[in-house]
């Protein structure tokens, strides 16, 4: 589905018991809904016009009619509530521009918008729905994904959206690394640079990858080298024309041992010494434990 030319997530609300349908269906009609067990449900549509002719038959879709809403303790979901109301599913949202829903009846349709969703998304604003504290609270994860839309759509972060993010940056430590390593994978197959973003978000990159942190504002004290190593990591990878994470991932993180090996000699010139074996051992250690990546990558 498009929006204003951008391609966007719809929930599909029907007034059939299952009250909404949370499964990405095409615009199809309803044909009926059964329950299938306390909290969930089948929804039979027609099908699509496009659809091969030997798949032109009814089909079954799972569905749900209610939203988990997780209440956490310490980063981890201790207890979840169930809503049948489509604004509090919205508000649960993370972003406005992700907090849309569209009513089809009879193949028409209803747009939802109760948080100003159309207008962000017009306007290229990523704002967190409602509460940016309580929406960012609820998966901190939300924060990288904030960085990675503004650095694919090149949309601006809403400033309480921003606040929020460094402030409760340290949810990061307790989420999984392995969605951490998904949201990474995304931005740097992306195409976008990343350089302008990274830099300005730099104090939560450094808390998902603290070996970075010896990068910031570490002066090379040496004419070859204009910016400081962190800055000089990210025009690399911005320069580096590709779209394969190993490359990308390679380019992020080749010169990181070099605060470890710095010497500086009797005029005061920085000097690397022995970087690459650090480098090498420091980046062993960072792809298996915190990129958690396989042995292959």
């Amino acid at each position: 589905n498009e929006l204003n030319g951008e391609k966007i997530d719809i929930i599909k609300y029907s007034d059939d018991p299952c009250e909404y349908v949370t499964q990405a269906l095409s615009p199809a009609k309803v044909v009926s809904v059964e329950m299938d067990g306390e909290r969930s449900c089948k929804v039979t549509v027609t099908p699509d016009a496009d659809d091969k002719e030997e798949d032109k038959e009814e089909k079954e879709v799972d569905g749900t009619t209610s939203l988990i809403v997780p209440k956490k303790e310490n980063g981890k979901i201790v207890e979840v509530e169930y809503t049948k109301d489509l604004k509090e599913d919205l508000l649960m949202r993370d972003f406005t521009i992700n907090a849309l829903a569209l009513e089809i009846v009879n193949n028409e349709t209803i747009l939802f918008d109760y948080f100003g969703g159309v207008e962000d998304l017009t306007n290229g604003i990523i704002r967190a729905t409602e509460n940016p504290k309580e929406r960012l609270e609820t998966d901190a994860l939300r924060i990288l994904r904030a960085i990675r839309f503004s650095i694919i759509k090149g949309y601006k972060i809403e400033e309480e959206t921003k606040k929020q993010m460094f402030l409760l940056k340290d949810g990061l430590l307790t989420t999984s690394k392995e969605r951490i390593t998904d949201e990474l994978y995304k931005i740097l197959t992306s195409g976008k640079p990343i350089r302008k973003q990274f830099l300005y978000f730099k104090e939560i990159i450094g808390v998902i990858f603290p070996e970075l942190i010896p990068w910031f504002n570490f002066n090379q004290n040496n004419n070859h080298h204009e910016h400081d190593v962190y800055e000089h990591m990210l025009y690399v990878v911005d320069y580096c024309d590709t779209t394969n994470f190993e490359i990308k991932l390679a380019a992020l993180l080749h010169d990181i041992g070099k605060p470890r090996a710095y010497t500086e000699d009797e005029l005061g010139r920085g000097h690397f010494y022995g970087h690459p074996e650090d480098s090498y051992d420091i980046c062993y250690k960072m792809l298996r434990e915190q990129l958690r990546l396989p042995n292959k990558s």
